[in-house]
């Protein structure tokens, strides 16, 4: 026997629900199209069994700007360095390598303060 709890209609006209102890989507398609005409009658029937659907908010953590400055600084750093050490890089490269260096020291340090 199945049984339909928490029903709940999403704007696109499909349903969210436990089935038999499950979360399930129950969406308006051909596939479904029997079950689906089911669940829509009951809800029809007994509609303050019935809520509409309210898309969970995510909340992500605020990220730290100088972390992902870091993060290109260091990889701007390894391909410095690589060319440094193949002895391709120009004059331009070593100074440039030497102010990322820099930066990069400059927000570690930063980063431990806080």
């Amino acid at each position: 026997m199945l049984v339909y709890k928490n029903i709940q209609k999403k704007a696109d006209g499909s349903f969210v629900l436990e089935k038999n102890g499950y979360p399930y989507h129950l969406p308006n398609t051909d596939e479904f199209k029997e079950e689906y005409e089911f669940v829509e009658k009951y809800a029809a029937a007994y509609p303050e069994e019935v809520s509409d659907y309210v898309e969970p908010v995510i909340e992500t953590a605020p990220v730290d700007e100088r972390v992902v400055r870091l993060a290109a600084l260091e990889k701007e750093s390894n391909e410095l360095s690589q060319d440094i050490l193949a002895e391709i890089a120009s004059d331009d490269d070593k100074s440039r390598f030497k102010e990322v260096r820099n930066e990069i020291k400059a927000i570690k340090a930063e980063i431990e303060a806080d």
